[in-house]
Formats: C-alpha cells, structure tokens, sequence
C-alpha cells in the first residue's frame, strides 16, 4: 500500500487543475475500427455498450459526489478509461483517467484537501458529461474513417 507520505507527494505532482487537452479528438474512427478487426457492425456494438456503461458510471459518480464517496469516483471512472481508451474515445478516456486520479488522491488526502478536491472533481465531472454527450453525438453520425 502506498503510505500517505507517498500519495501526497505524488498528489501534489498531479496538477489537477490544469485545462484538459481541448484538441483531443473525440473518437478516432480509424484506430477504433482496427481495434475490432475493421468490423463496422461491431465496433457500433461496442460502442453502444460503451455509452451504456458511461451513462450508468455517470450515475454512480453522481452519487458518489453528493456523499464525498471518493473510492466509488475512482471506479467509476477506472472503468470507462479502460473501455474508452481501447475504443480511441480520447476525450472521454483523458477525462475518466482524471476523474481516476482524483478519485484516488481524495481517498488518500486530509480532511481539509478533500472539500477543494472534489470541487475539482465536479468540475471534471461535468466535462465528462460534455464529452459523453459529444461522443454520442459522433457516433449518432455513423461510422467516418
């Protein structure tokens, strides 16, 4: 287990307040295309289940935020990092890994950090709600490589 000494150290590393890549791309198409061996049909599959998993971790941080459940942020967030990223959802993927981390520094950080912490992280959550929304979006468009 990393000691409090070491999660300090690393949160104050983290700069969490900083802007976010605006210019990542909110999917790309290509890359996600290969990833599901250029199968059109299941890449819009998967996909599908990509929003309906972020749409339910939606909901579970919400209500992790209004109890300050910092463990439940990170999961929640763990989960559709994995999915975006293997799917090049960019945005949404740098997104959830912050939510990620910040989820982990305010299980491991002092009372008085943690109220200044998750006014980050409802910050960062709403960005997660704009890029699940964009995404949705995109991929309402269909499939362009």
């Amino acid at each position: 287990l990393m000691s409090m000494a070491t999660s300090n150290h690393l949160y104050h590393h983290i700069n969490f307040t900083a802007p976010i890549m605006s210019n990542l791309p909110i999917i790309k198409w290509q890359e996600a295309l290969e990833q599901t061996g250029n199968d059109a049909e299941f890449l819009k599959e998967v996909l599908d289940d990509l929003i309906l998993e972020a749409d339910e971790a939606q909901e579970a941080m919400a209500g992790c935020i209004s109890i300050g459940n910092f463990e439940g942020i990170k999961t929640a967030a763990h989960k559709i990092k994995g999915s975006a990223s293997y799917l090049c959802c960019e945005a949404l993927r740098e997104v959830s890994l912050l939510l990620q981390d910040l989820g982990h520094a305010g299980m491991n950080a002092q009372e008085s950090a943690q109220k200044q912490l998750m006014n980050t992280v409802i910050e960062k959550f709403n960005l997660y709600k704009k890029h699940l929304i964009d995404l949705k979006l995109e991929i309402s468009k269909g499939i362009v490589c």
